[in-house]
């Protein structure tokens, strides 16, 4: 991480300055943000049975130009509220991140499994 101390500095136990930064990017979280328009729509087809819900619910991660990450990644939960200024559902995803190809604040698609269609 950044460091925010010189070597050779006297700090103490008393000293508020911040020494190091560390961060830890083995597993980072992805929000994801969707309108309320389509959480409804998907949730309404869920319910008429015109789609069925994935129990696993898979999750891939893919670049801007649509090139898939090599990594594993899960929902861990959908947000219970709905951000006022948005419209907008929050969904965390876990990924795991050993190679540590995904840097904090990197923007990146998200495809989650949620629904598919019945068999007819």
């Amino acid at each position: 991480g950044q460091s925010f101390v010189t070597e050779g500095a006297l700090v103490g136990q008393g000293d508020t300055n911040t020494m190091a930064t560390i961060q830890q990017i083995d597993k980072v979280y992805v929000d994801v943000k969707q309108s309320v328009s389509e959480y409804e729509r998907l949730q309404a087809a869920l319910q008429s049975g015109e789609l069925s819900a994935n129990s696993d619910k898979t999750v891939r991660i893919t670049n801007s130009h649509g090139q898939p990450y090599n990594v594993t990644a899960k929902m861990l939960f959908e947000d219970i509220n709905v951000d006022p200024e948005t419209g907008d559902v929050t969904f965390r995803i876990e990924v795991n991140n050993t190679e540590r190809k995904l840097l904090p604040g990197m923007y990146v698609r998200v495809n989650i499994d949620r629904a598919s269609i019945p068999q007819a």
